[in-house]
This record gives structure tokens, sequence and C-alpha cells, in this order.
């Protein structure tokens, strides 16, 4: 029997692991993926969604690759461990009306309105190592990082 074990696989099971490791479950990952022999920029750059597309932008395209809304918001709570650029949140930090006014204050303090596009912040700021439900918690703040991400909670954007 021959075993594969593709980059693909590593890299689920690197996910995994890590989710594991900050307080988060632990799951099957099935192995045998296939890797491309070429790598193809525009390919995965027409398949991904850019974070300012809008919120039915966003569901449209997981939705073409069978991902339902409930999986992606889900998919977004993946968001608990992970940092942004200033560049990204630049825009809902200063001109947002949907955010938390305390919040955004305290990020300008870090984050200049104009430079800075690669400084960066947690995108749950209250448990930025810890794989849990603050990320959720934080969007019902209105204190949301990501314009995209407060939007699955306003369902605007």
């Amino acid at each position: 029997m021959s075993w594969v074990v593709s980059c693909a696989d590593i890299l689920a099971l690197v996910a995994r692991d890590s989710v594991f490791r900050l307080g988060g479950p632990r799951y099957q990952v099935p192995l045998g993926r296939r890797d491309s022999k070429e790598a193809h920029k525009a390919m995965a750059d027409a398949v991904v969604p850019l974070f300012l597309s809008g919120l039915d932008a966003q569901f449209a395209a997981f939705e073409s690759k069978g991902v339902s809304k409930n999986e992606y918001v889900a998919l977004t709570g993946g968001h608990t461990v992970g940092m942004a650029r200033c560049v990204s949140y630049r825009k809902r930090i200063y001109e947002d009306t949907n955010i938390d006014p305390a919040y955004a204050a305290s990020l300008r303090k870090n984050f200049p309105k104009q430079g800075g596009d690669n400084n960066t912040a947690p995108i749950d700021y209250e448990t930025p190592f810890k794989f849990d439900n603050k990320y959720f918690v934080n969007l019902m703040k209105q204190r949301g990082l990501l314009s995209s991400d407060q939007a699955l909670y306003t369902g605007k954007g």
C-alpha cells in the first residue's frame, strides 16, 4: 500500500494541531489530497475573495466551492487567533460608525491614518493566542477589527 501525504495534507495537519494547542478541539484530518504540480497565482487570486469585496461577494465565493453561509461564519471563527495589517482595517477605525468608539480610539493610538500599512493588530484583541469564541463575542460588541467580519454580525456590508 502506498501512502500519500501532500503539502496540502501537511498544512491541514498543522492547522489542526495549532487549533488544539491553542485550546480548541482536536479533530480528524483525512489524508491523501493531491497537490498541483505547478503554482498559479492568477488562478489562486481568482478564487480567493478579497476581504474588501463585501459580504455578498464573500458568501458567493465560498458558496461556489460548496461552503454554506453557516459554514462560512464558522470558518471565520478562525480569526480568533489571527493578525491583520493596518491597511486592512484603517478605514474601519477612522471612518466606520458601526464600531465601538472606545475600541476605535484605542486602535488609533497605534495605527496612523496614513502610513504604517504593515503594522499589525490581533483580530481578537481579548484573547489573541487562545482558540475560543471571543472573536464572536467581540462582534456582538461592535469590536470586530475587520469590516468584513463585523458585517457577519450586522448582515450589512
